[in-house]
């Protein structure tokens, strides 16, 4: 009885977290076009800092983006690199979104081993629990990938006067 119940409690949790990370894909996909579009209309000055727009590392500007299709990578319009970011903060609600696979796998494995689920020659536990293991890499790498042109372009945006806390008026 009790195992049924924690199966049952990670089977919803599963769910939840599927739910939750298609709903994060589709909600920031539309804010997030919606963002580049103004922050054109606004400014086409590669040299202003803008948050909104996708930031160059090699050529040290916003160019605008080309590319990004199904087996196309996203690259500078300027210098054609593939080193383009948005240097937006890493809020909470992102990295959450980034560890969700990492939750799942490890959700998965629990219920695998709490249900006794045994598949010879290796118990498929420890096949979500290595999954689990190789996600957090993953969201470790993307963290440090993004924290770093982050940093990168806060420093490049303060040389041309950008106030990090500053309102907008």
């Amino acid at each position: 009885m009790e195992s049924q119940l924690i199966a049952i409690v990670a089977a919803v949790l599963v769910v939840v977290v599927v739910f939750g990370i298609l709903a994060y894909m589709v909600i920031s996909a539309i804010v997030r076009g919606k963002e580049l579009k103004d922050a054109w209309n606004e400014c086409d000055d590669p040299n202003v800092p803008d948050l909104r727009k996708y930031w160059c590392r090699k050529c040290k500007g916003h160019h605008g983006i080309y590319g990004g299709g199904e087996k196309e990578t996203t690259k500078c319009n300027n210098c054609d690199s593939d080193d383009v970011h948005r240097v937006t903060p890493i809020t909470l609600w992102q990295k959450f979104g980034y560890s969700l696979f990492t939750l799942v796998c490890l959700s998965l494995g629990i219920v695998a081993e709490t249900l006794g689920v045994n598949t010879s020659p290796i118990q498929i536990a420890y096949v979500f629990y290595g999954m689990a293991v190789l996600c957090a890499f993953v969201f470790g790498y993307v963290y440090r990938t993004k924290s770093a042109a982050r940093n990168e372009w806060l420093i490049w945006a303060k040389e041309r006067g950008y106030e990090e806390n500053a309102k907008k008026i």
